[in-house]
């Protein structure tokens, strides 16, 4: 369900929600959605044992999705750190590995990118 006060990008966000999930709960990870911690909110996050997954999600603005999973991946909170976007074509990310952040193609429904575990 759409809370009132989200943003028309917000909304648009939820529809890859779903396949996330499935993809978290396939790896036995419980899972929360828009977690908000201090002045952070986070859109998805995986909690198995002791790793702490997170998945920030944006349907355009790519550049502004990365600032913030580098911002929230120096936190120290997360095990893993992933970004997921719908590319148009085949995303050219290897450049994230050195950051520790994964990438997930929301065109494809695929893993391109493994984020680097702690």
């Amino acid at each position: 369900m759409i809370k009132e006060g989200n943003s028309i990008e917000e909304m648009s966000e939820y529809r890859y929600y779903e396949f996330l999930k499935k993809w978290l709960y396939s790896k036995g990870y419980k899972v929360y959605e828009r977690i908000r911690y201090g002045k952070y909110e986070f859109d998805l996050v995986g909690v198995k044992g002791n790793k702490v997954v997170l998945i920030e999600v944006k349907e355009k603005y790519f550049r502004r999705l990365v600032k913030q999973a580098l911002k929230k991946a120096k936190l120290g909170l997360f095990s893993e750190v992933y970004v997921a976007y719908p590319f148009k074509k085949k995303p050219k990310v290897n450049w994230l590995a050195k950051y520790g952040i994964g990438v997930i193609d929301l065109t494809r429904k695929k893993v391109v990118l493994k984020s680097k575990s702690k």
